[in-house]
């Protein structure tokens, strides 16, 4: 099964986040994570699986997010294989010499999921999170 893959959209990210995150103004992130770099979201037929981007706060630095509906999370591989594609397009069309990426320390699926894209733990950030919850940072860097 293959995502159809379409810019992101404020609604997209609505529907990925559902009600997860009350302290977020969910309309302000999106357009956010839209405006600051690649983002998209992928369907399987008309339904939600996910919503990805690369955020770029200064030449050559990423920073990674993605969200999986509970569609994508039945269909992990599909989900994987477009933002693979994804991520490594960016790297290449920006030019990115680093991509950074947060999961929730107790999130142990998120975490291996970002070794499987070729991540590699840089760091844990105590009590980062806006609940006080602390989150491991993963990076790639380009090989010199």
């Amino acid at each position: 099964m293959k995502l159809r893959i379409v810019p992101l959209e404020v609604e997209h990210y609505r529907e990925a986040l559902g009600d997860t995150c009350p302290w977020l103004d969910v309309a302000q992130a999106a357009r956010e994570h839209m405006t600051r770099g690649p983002a998209f979201s992928g369907f399987l037929g008309d339904d939600l699986a996910a919503c990805a981007g690369v955020m770029i706060p200064w030449a050559g630095m990423g920073e990674a997010w993605a969200i999986l509906t509970p569609l994508g999370r039945q269909h992990p591989m599909a989900v994987h294989r477009a933002i693979i594609r994804f991520l490594r397009s960016i790297i290449e069309h920006e030019s990115l010499t680093r991509v950074q990426a947060d999961a929730v320390a107790e999130f142990h699926v998120a975490r291996r999921w970002l070794l499987r894209l070729g991540f590699r733990k840089e760091s844990l950030m105590r009590r980062y999170g806006p609940s006080g919850q602390d989150f491991a940072r993963y990076v790639w860097l380009r090989p010199t």
